[in-house]
């Protein structure tokens, strides 16, 4: 959830400062932070918003005093800090995740089962995957989420990071023993995972890599998916799209092809619409939210941006 700094600010030090120097927390975690003055003139402070005396007087008194806020945060604001979207990454704030009911409904169903979810960059695979994770969490289940790209390129690479998320310690696996690497993961899982679920983004690249092994990896989980020790999501694009359908592929048939697409309607219009009225900001006229959403293709990448470019 998105969380506000509030520091009083001593007047030796309304100099030179800025937010990130004051609060480091501002900086590193991109938190708005709220700076009182006790008294002198307002300085302004990279990163921050400064109120005096004499704004707190004016918002105290005011009969509306939030909306009275509200107008000196657009003043004063930094409203890129201020905007719920955001254009890069998966989705931090579980508030602003909308839709994907019906795929979620699929990957928490709760059936040892093996889902390929599939769809183009930016188009909510990640988050999607991060969500069903902790809804399992929520209920009990082991769902470890791990993004294989750049960090996991061998089985035993994949092995130490299931092993660092479980709290095991790390299997000595030689790194020349690729069958011995794929044993290791199948141990691990069978001891630590059973009747989990193991969540894998970002897969394309440790496909092509396994593929090029022969596919051991691939052979592994679709055994232990088979065997009932746990179910299986994987996230890709293009080269998962490829192997799941080529016979010549030891991905192919691994698990039910899960397409994610645009939002649905409904969901790319409360994405266009809700946050901004979180923040007090309001369509004048509700169909051009709708308008806006259609024209974008309901397309959630786009819809953040062009939330962003709203606020600016």
């Amino acid at each position: 959830t998105r969380s506000t700094a509030l520091l009083l600010l001593p007047d030796a030090a309304a100099g030179e400062a800025s937010a990130g120097s004051l609060l480091p927390e501002a900086a590193t975690a991109q938190l708005p932070a709220l700076f009182l003055q006790r008294r002198g003139e307002l300085r302004p402070l990279p990163g921050g918003v400064v109120f005096t005396e004499a704004d707190l007087r004016a918002i105290g008194w005011d009969r509306q005093p939030t909306r009275h806020l509200a107008g000196l945060l657009w003043q004063r604001a930094d409203l890129r800090a201020l905007s719920p979207y955001q254009t890069s990454g998966d989705v931090r704030d579980p508030a602003m995740f909308f839709g994907r009911d019906a795929e979620l409904r699929e990957l928490c169903a709760g059936r040892c089962r093996a889902l390929l979810v599939i769809g183009p960059r930016k188009v909510g695979k990640s988050s999607l995957l991060k969500r069903a994770a902790a809804q399992l969490s929520a209920r009990g289940h082991r769902a470890p989420y791990i993004v294989l790209r750049e960090t996991v390129r061998t089985p035993g690479d994949l092995v130490g990071a299931l092993a660092r998320l479980e709290g095991q310690p790390q299997p000595q696996v030689s790194p020349q023993s690729e069958r011995g690497q794929v044993e290791a993961l199948g141990c691990l899982i069978r001891r630590h995972l059973a009747g989990g679920m193991l969540l894998l983004d970002e897969a394309d690249e440790f496909l092509a890599a396994d593929s090029a092994r022969g596919g051991i990896c691939s052979q592994e989980l679709r055994a232990l998916v088979q065997e009932g020790v746990c179910s299986l999501a994987i996230a890709g694009y293009d080269r998962l799209y490829r192997a799941a359908l080529s016979q010549s592929e030891t991905a192919y048939n691994l698990g039910e092809l899960l397409f994610l697409g645009p939002l649905e309607r409904p969901a790319a219009i409360r994405l266009a619409t809700e946050p901004l009225n979180r923040i007090g900001v309001q369509w004048q006229q509700p169909e051009l939210a709708a308008h806006l959403v259609d024209q974008l293709g309901a397309r959630p990448d786009l819809i953040q941006d062009a939330g962003r470019l709203l606020l600016l």
